[in-house]
């Protein structure tokens, strides 16, 4: 999952995004925290946050009673995306 308040940022993103025919599996939205704690009442395996502060507390305490395995960027200005060709 990947939530923004950087609109620059996302615009970059899911123009970026649209044209990559290897993703398999992606979810891209410009949401808000309001919308951001709905999504988070389903159980997730995994989730990936570029976002504020505020926005990765609001993620882990939601994650924190499924010990759902949690990524948090919180500056909000490195967006990153890893596919599987990439090396690691």
């Amino acid at each position: 999952m990947f939530c923004y308040h950087a609109s620059r940022d996302q615009n970059l993103e899911i123009k970026d995004l649209q044209n990559w025919s290897t993703i398999e599996v992606l979810f891209l939205e410009p949401w808000d925290i309001d919308m951001t704690k709905r999504l988070l009442l389903h159980k997730f395996d995994y989730i990936f946050c570029t976002g504020s502060p505020a926005v990765g507390r609001c993620i882990l305490q939601a994650a924190a009673p499924h010990l759902t395995p949690v990524t948090l960027e919180l500056g909000g200005k490195s967006p990153c995306f890893i596919d599987k060709s990439v090396d690691l």
